[in-house]
């Protein structure tokens, strides 16, 4: 049951990808994943109907995991080191997919509860868990932070994400807003 209604879902977000690309032939689509569709597949399929490895059968643009540490923390019951641990396993099964160029995970910069900045030091460790594991499959990462607010946002992330020196490892994925606030990669770029 949860195959079909997985396939089934692929289908109708296939179906509006088109329809967009239709209307505007240089947009991307993403599909967006629950964090347990990377950390646990087959929970991810038998809860959320979700497959990675079934969409990546597909031809959509990109496959976000939402990596939103905090609530994995909340949902599970883990410590920070514990969900990086996770994150970084995360992040190797993703980039070791079909498709790792169009892997993108999602990192939380704000907290859900009260939208206050999530401190430098944790977003750091958490970085470094997903270049750690995207590292040990020699892909550069996509990442994507949200929610984004403004260019503050983007003052708060780890500096080895911004310099230029950093471009080589990493490459944030984002609206047109996200990507005119940086000054690399051109904002011509995919």
């Amino acid at each position: 049951w949860v195959q079909w209604k997985n396939r089934r879902i692929l289908d109708v977000a296939a179906r509006l990808g088109a329809k967009v690309r239709q209307a505007h032939p240089k947009a991307r689509v993403a599909l967006n994943f629950m964090y347990e569709a990377a950390s646990a597949p087959q929970n991810g399929l038998a809860w959320l109907s979700q497959s990675l490895s079934e969409a990546h059968r597909r031809d959509f643009d990109y496959y976000a995991v939402m990596a939103y540490h905090r609530q994995m923390r909340e949902e599970l019951g883990l410590s920070l080191e514990e969900v990086c641990t996770l994150v970084r396993r995360m992040s190797l099964s993703l980039y070791a997919g079909a498709r790792p160029e169009r892997a993108v995970i999602k990192l939380q910069i704000r907290d859900w509860q009260d939208a206050s900045p999530i401190p430098l030091e944790e977003i750091s460790q958490v970085t470094a868990a997903v270049l750690e594991g995207a590292r040990g499959m020699g892909v550069v990462p996509n990442l994507a932070v949200v929610p984004y607010r403004s260019a503050e946002d983007l003052k708060r992330l780890p500096a080895s994400l911004l310099h230029p020196a950093g471009a080589a490892r990493l490459r944030i994925v984002g609206g047109r807003r996200l990507r005119q606030a940086l000054t690399w990669p051109s904002p011509n770029e995919p």
